[in-house]
């Protein structure tokens, strides 16, 4: 009789028997590449305005993971631009976002986010198989996406490009 592993059932196997993705920056560093991204300057999403209803308030941890990956959902359909009033596409949609881009996106939004509060969210993402990140060699960053279960339906989020440092020039540190 043969058996067949559902993806899910697959995921959850390498969710709890591969390496996690820890923060190992020091506040300085972060606050430091933070201010980095802020001196370029803020990104909003196409026919999304600061009011828009489809903004959620921030509120708790669980409500702050779901506006992350509700944002991720928006940039799969949806351009993002340069702020102030700016018809100049930064990124056409459909594509991964760097943590520098999400960052300014969101700020865009949540105007208290910190880059640390940013990475934490999105590592619990990764972590949990809900994002993917790979390193871009087109754009020398490291990216991330929602996971697309047909895709990646058999890769962890971490296997692919966790050796090269991101655009802040930090490596992933990653733990049993």
């Amino acid at each position: 009789m043969e058996r067949h592993i559902s993806v899910e059932t697959c995921h959850l196997f390498l969710i709890k028997n591969l390496m996690k993705i820890v923060e190992s920056i020091t506040d300085r560093r972060l606050k430091n590449a933070e201010q980095k991204l802020l001196e370029a300057g803020l990104l909003k999403i196409g026919g999304i305005s600061k009011t828009s209803k489809l903004i959620s308030p921030w509120g708790n941890r669980e409500s702050q993971l779901g506006i992350v990956i509700n944002i991720l959902k928006y940039l799969n359909t949806r351009n993002t631009y340069y702020v102030p009033k700016s018809k100049r596409v930064q990124c056409y949609s459909n594509h991964s976002r760097s943590m520098g881009d999400i960052f300014r996106i969101m700020k865009c939004y949540y105007p208290d986010l910190t880059l640390k509060e940013l990475r934490s969210l999105i590592f619990e993402h990764v972590n949990n198989c809900n994002i993917y990140t790979d390193y871009c060699d087109q754009i020398k960053k490291r990216v991330f996406s929602l996971i697309n279960k047909e895709f990646h339906q058999f890769s962890h989020p971490l296997i692919y490009g966790n050796r090269n440092k991101d655009e802040f020039g930090f490596y992933l540190k990653l733990e049993e």
